[in-house]
């Protein structure tokens, strides 16, 4: 059962692997067609996040440089709004500027001011002939041209005053509250003009060899530094009320010095590019020793980077693009949140990560993997049916050669039972033949039975001699056969086994031998004589055995003069229990196991049996035996 069933399963197995490659390898073009697709994806992300990098350097760049040259003025001018610039310069913070006073007990500064405030008092300076000496020797003579009225002598005194100024640079605790004291006793003792005093007070002079005179304004808030907070809130309010008496702007001043203490910004190193300060509130830039920058709402740049990518159509509508994570870090942070860097404060724009958010690609994402599980459970589902369509096929192939063998065993159990009484019968006809063959009573009843008997008998030999040689359990004795011999019993055989005159002719026969089992030959000879007895309807049946030899090989052709083999049907003659359509309407009877057989016999003799020829006036059948020596 197993040596038939190997084939198939050997067949199945193949066929099994072959399937199970075919679908690992569509598995992983599915694989392959899923990741292509998110490769694609991911890389139009790529891209949308590159573009929105680079509209975020673009538009960071153009606010800096919108605000650059605020920023110089604003250096120059502590007038102007410094809160949304930033300057670094040397190390040293500039913009905005830090709001810090000076710890210093009393009020040294107020002091000075009240003193030199009443016309009457001129302190004497402790350095005779130093600048602050002569600056108070210039308020004497001021003084003195204010109270006699002499208008020649106070313009050449403020002009020389103004000139000192100037040329001398004396420090701000003593020349602010000078000048507060002598415009107030100017003020108080004479009506000054009201342009000079707005100089003064606000805008400055600009004097002779391209020098500037800063005004009061100005100079106390670069120095409040030097004073303490009641120093500087005295004399804030002496310029407030200066500047309210003669009518001189003074509200962002006012702002400016009313504004809260406030620490430099802890910035850090600066940067080797543009970067982030501040948690993202900043944008900067390095300028070789100066460090510009301005403060920015990351939020907003990035949301109109956003609605630019929807006009240009590269997002839909509910597409954005969000503030991620930088590199090596972990979640995205909150969208408007820029995490610290290795540089401390400061994080470089590089660094900075925009993600871009997508329903579409979520979608899309979801669509592919959806794809390709639904695909793989369409593979497995063909693997998983091919497996029960293999297991089913070759549990009905075993059925199948279970019922052959079964069938084969039944047939051959009952032939072997039907051999001992028919070879009674034969006995027991031939004694009747020889006893009353001369009886007109018996005719040819013995004659008959014996025919019949010998038919039966070559029956049931066929199919225990095909039994035993298709399970293998035949034993091969071969021996160099003559082929003369061979002819010679097949002669007398068929005389007995059929009423049809027969020649058999034997051609180049003489001294010839196969080499094989002498009782098989005999089988085969005689199944290939009684097929050509059969399918016959010439008078007289004429056999012809003819042996050649080439390559060594030994060629057994046995031609009959029957009618012929129709081409499709010269295959399947020699598988078993198959039976052609008979031809001559006789009702031809057989087992179908004859051609069968003779194949099983060339087969277990290492030979080859196939139809030569085969035609109305009759069929050859050559027999290839290997060729070996009959001496052998």
């Amino acid at each position: 059962m197993l040596r038939r069933l190997l084939p198939t399963l050997i067949i199945f197995t193949v066929g099994f692997a072959l399937l199970l490659w075919g679908l690992a390898t569509l598995q992983s073009i599915f694989a392959q067609e899923r990741d292509q697709a998110r490769e694609q994806m991911e890389a139009s992300r790529r891209a949308l996040r590159q573009l929105a990098h680079q509209a975020l350097r673009e538009e960071l760049g153009r606010q800096l440089e919108a605000t650059r040259s605020l920023i110089r003025r604003a250096a120059k001018d502590p007038l102007l709004d410094d809160e949304r610039l930033l300057l670094v310069e040397g190390g040293e913070q500039i913009l905005p500027r830090p709001i810090r006073f000076r710890a210093a007990p009393g009020l040294p500064a107020k002091e000075l001011y009240s003193t030199l405030r009443s016309p009457d008092t001129n302190p004497a300076p402790r350095e005779p002939g130093s600048p602050w000496a002569q600056r108070l020797g210039l308020r004497r003579r001021f003084v003195d041209a204010v109270t006699s009225g002499d208008l020649h002598g106070l313009e050449t005194a403020f002009r020389d005053l103004l000139t000192h100024r100037a040329s001398y640079v004396i420090s701000s605790a003593l020349d602010i509250p000078y000048m507060l004291a002598l415009l107030d006793l100017f003020t108080a003792l004479s009506r000054p003009d009201p342009t000079l005093m707005r100089r003064l007070l606000r805008d400055g002079f600009d004097l002779d060899r391209g020098q500037h005179m800063r005004s009061l304004q100005r100079s106390l808030l670069l120095a409040q530094g030097r004073f303490s907070l009641g120093d500087f809130s005295f004399l804030r309010d002496r310029i407030l009320a200066l500047c309210r008496a003669h009518g001189v702007p003074h509200h962002d001043f006012s702002a400016r010095a009313s504004a809260p203490p406030r620490r430099p910004l802890a910035l850090g190193p600066a940067p080797p590019g543009p970067a982030l300060a501040l948690g993202g509130s900043y944008y900067v830039e390095p300028a070789g020793a100066r460090l510009f920058g301005v403060r920015v709402s990351l939020p907003e740049v990035v949301e109109g980077i956003s609605a630019r990518m929807r006009r240009m159509g590269l997002l839909s509508e509910a597409d954005s693009v969000v503030l991620g994570a930088g590199p090596g870090e972990g979640s995205p942070p909150l969208p408007g949140a820029v995490t610290k860097s290795a540089s401390g404060a400061m994080r470089l724009l590089d660094d900075v990560s925009l993600q871009v958010r997508s329903p579409r690609w979520r979608a899309l994402h979801k669509s592919i993997s959806a794809r390709f599980r639904l695909k793989t459970m369409l593979t497995v589902s063909v693997g998983l049916l091919v497996l029960v369509i293999v297991i089913l096929a070759a549990s009905l192939q075993h059925r199948r050669h279970r019922y052959l063998q079964l069938k084969s065993d039944f047939v051959a159990s009952v032939s072997h039972e039907l051999r001992t009484p028919l070879t009674s019968i034969r006995l027991l006809a031939e004694t009747m033949q020889r006893r009353a063959g001369g009886d007109p009573r018996v005719g040819q009843y013995p004659l008959r039975i014996l025919k019949d008997v010998e038919g039966l008998i070559f029956l049931v030999e066929n199919i225990l001699s095909f039994n035993s040689i298709d399970r293998g359990r035949f034993t091969l004795r071969p021996s160099a056969v003559p082929c003369d011999e061979l002819v010679s019993d097949l002669q007398e055989e068929l005389a007995s086994a059929t009423s049809a005159r027969v020649e058999v002719r034997a051609d180049a026969l003489d001294g010839e031998a196969v080499w094989g089992d002498p009782e098989l030959l005999r089988l085969l000879l005689a199944n290939l004589a009684r097929n050509g007895c059969l399918y016959n309807n010439s008078d007289p049946v004429v056999l012809t055995f003819h042996l050649r030899r080439t390559r060594g090989r030994a060629l057994l052709s046995v031609t009959d003069n029957g009618v012929g083999i129709p081409s499709r049907e010269r295959e399947k003659i020699f598988d078993e229990f198959y039976r052609s359509p008979d031809p001559t309407g006789r009702g031809v009877r057989g087992s179908g196991l004859g051609l069968a057989m003779c194949r099983r016999i060339m087969k277990l003799h290492g030979g080859k049996i196939r139809v030569a020829r085969s035609g109305p006036h009759g069929t050859t059948f050559e027999l290839d035996f290997p060729g070996r020596s009959p001496d052998a």
